[in-house]
């Protein structure tokens, strides 16, 4: 009787958690870099480019909006893979912007991970929060409580949404609007 209990609950849990995880995923089509550009400040996007990436190729800036060179734009969007561990073989396709000032908790991304590699990809994404956590914690105690409230969510297609920033959760659920329409 106790296990018959134990399965129904675990059962229970695991419906609520695939009911909080949201959507089955976004579509295959969907912008990334055309969703976390609308969701955002305009001073953000002033700010803050977008890389975008695609397996086989190289990380590559969507928004460009600083006027770097094509060079300087290649070392930056690199810098940013590098910067939060976006090893390119545990990814699809990605779209990502972050803060790479020491002073200033802030990225936002959505990621497509490859076929079987969903969970790297997310221990990847969550180790980046950790880091930026760790980062400020006995730094900038405002920039902290900022990664603090970081939002990680993968769908059960696997897909993750990263929203790091103010306001985070109210950022993530309209990143998630902006992708699902």
């Amino acid at each position: 009787m106790k296990r018959l209990i134990t399965s129904a609950l675990a059962l229970v849990l695991a419906v609520s958690l695939a009911a909080c995880s949201g959507a089955a995923g976004f579509a295959q089509d969907a912008d990334f870099s055309s969703a976390i550009e609308s969701t955002r400040e305009e001073e953000l996007n002033q700010a803050f480019p977008i890389v975008d990436y695609t397996a086989g190729g190289e990380p590559v800036l969507s928004l460009n909006p600083n006027g770097m060179s094509e060079e300087e734009a290649a070392s930056y969007a690199q810098m940013v893979a590098d910067t939060i561990g976006l090893d390119g073989s545990l990814f699809e396709r990605y779209s990502v912007s972050a803060s790479l000032i020491i002073t200033q908790a802030y990225a936002v991304g959505v990621f497509r991970p490859a076929e079987g590699c969903e969970e790297d990809a997310l221990d990847a994404v969550n180790s980046y929060v950790d880091n930026v956590k760790k980062s400020f914690e006995n730094y900038l105690p405002d920039q902290y409580d900022i990664a603090k409230q970081a939002v990680v969510r993968q769908y059960s297609s696997g897909e993750i949404l990263l929203v790091l920033c103010e306001n985070a959760p109210q950022q993530a659920d309209a990143l998630e609007k902006a992708l699902s329409e």
